[in-house]
């Protein structure tokens, strides 16, 4: 009898996340169907519930999955730079961008569906699972935060996991914004948060030129 081995269990589950999240992305969470994701990823219907016993976990097992591999490329750029800030910028950017590309309103949508459903949601597990999907980016861009502020970049005073919710919520919001109007300028409102940044980082630097004197 052949023995499935765990890296082959995680190859498969790793090809109905890729499947699922193309899928959710050109149809919407609600008219994708199991049976197509499977058909997607080349396994049979019955066999995409022995790892996801439903569409809705498997949305937000999407969710997580990219959620860990925005923190996961974060922490990457930050240990090969010493700007931390610089590094920060650039990743928000690349966010940003992500906003307008191929099924990025699709995405957005599907966002907002599995947050709703949570939140209308009586199931426990379900609710646990989109705020840890949450947290977990809030927690990468506090991560980030905190090396601008110890490398002498941002301001002692800057409470790097309230900066990082409010960051993520402003995130969020222009999601919406941009899937309400497309013609939305979000990359505008991105330089104005980088224009406070900044200008609190040229702050901080000439407040501590200045202690040197």
């Amino acid at each position: 009898m052949t023995r499935v081995t765990e890296a082959h269990v995680e190859a498969r589950k790793q090809s109905i996340l890729d499947a699922a999240q193309k899928t959710f992305a050109r149809k919407g969470m609600q008219s994708a169907t199991m049976a197509e994701i499977a058909s997607a990823a080349g396994i049979s219907a019955g066999a995409i519930y022995r790892y996801y016993a439903s569409k809705e976990v498997l949305a937000w097992a999407c969710m997580k999955h990219g959620a860990e591999s925005i923190t996961a490329s974060w922490q990457r750029m930050a240990e090969d730079s010493d700007d931390p800030l610089a590094v920060f910028l650039k990743l928000s950017q690349e966010s940003f961008d992500e906003m307008k590309a191929e099924g990025a309103e699709d995405m957005t949508r599907l966002m907002v569906e599995n947050i709703l459903d949570a939140a209308r949601s009586s199931d426990a597990a379900m609710v646990e699972a989109a705020r840890d999907e949450h947290k977990i980016v809030a927690k990468g861009l506090a991560v980030a935060i905190e090396r601008a502020v110890l490398a002498g970049q941002l301001p002692a005073e800057v409470d790097s996991c309230a900066l990082g919710e409010a960051l993520f919520s402003f995130y969020m919001g222009a999601r919406l914004a941009k899937l309400l109007d497309p013609a939305n300028d979000t990359d505008a409102q991105l330089q104005q948060v980088w224009l406070i940044m900044n200008a609190a980082a040229r702050v901080t630097g000439a407040g501590k030129a200045a202690k040197r004197t």
